[in-house]
């Protein structure tokens, strides 16, 4: 909770507003970014784009690029964060896709108004547990990129 605390400070503090489009995390990160006071000030929405066809059809990843690399690719994720950030106008967009099947992986993407960076993260545990790691590694993350920017 304290990193969604100075996240918040940071985002306000430099105008940023934020969008999230998921699939493997579905809603776990707009949960977290929405879970303490004024989140409203900074989270402007998010896309649980658990299937494919949502991912082409609302966040506009091109079916090509799920066809090539599949929908667990830094592709699909750059795309995926590229759609949620032009739907929405936020300065910086999350994005997650992967699999959480006992020991399990994710690609992410964050876009900043500094640059964006994609990865990989190999996770273990249940569902739930994965999820949050997720959701803890991309706010810490993100944090991280905002403060040293």
């Amino acid at each position: 909770m304290e990193d969604l605390r100075c996240l918040k400070e940071v985002l306000v503090g430099e105008g940023l507003t934020v969008s999230a489009a998921e699939s493997c995390t579905g809603g776990a990160l707009a949960h977290a970014l929405t879970s303490i006071p004024g989140s409203s000030e900074y989270f402007l929405g998010s896309v649980v784009a658990y299937s494919v066809d949502v991912k082409v059809k609302v966040l506009g990843v091109n079916r090509e690029t799920v066809e090539k690399y599949t929908v667990y690719s830094p592709q699909v994720v750059r795309e995926m964060a590229e759609g949620v950030r032009r739907i929405t106008g936020s300065e910086v967009a999350l994005s997650t896709s992967g699999e959480f099947n006992g020991k399990g992986y994710f690609y992410y993407c964050i876009i900043t108004p500094y640059g964006e960076e994609v990865g990989r993260v190999e996770v273990e545990g249940d569902r739930i547990e994965m999820k949050e790691k997720a959701v803890r590694f991309l706010l810490r993350r993100l944090l991280r990129i905002l403060v040293t920017s």
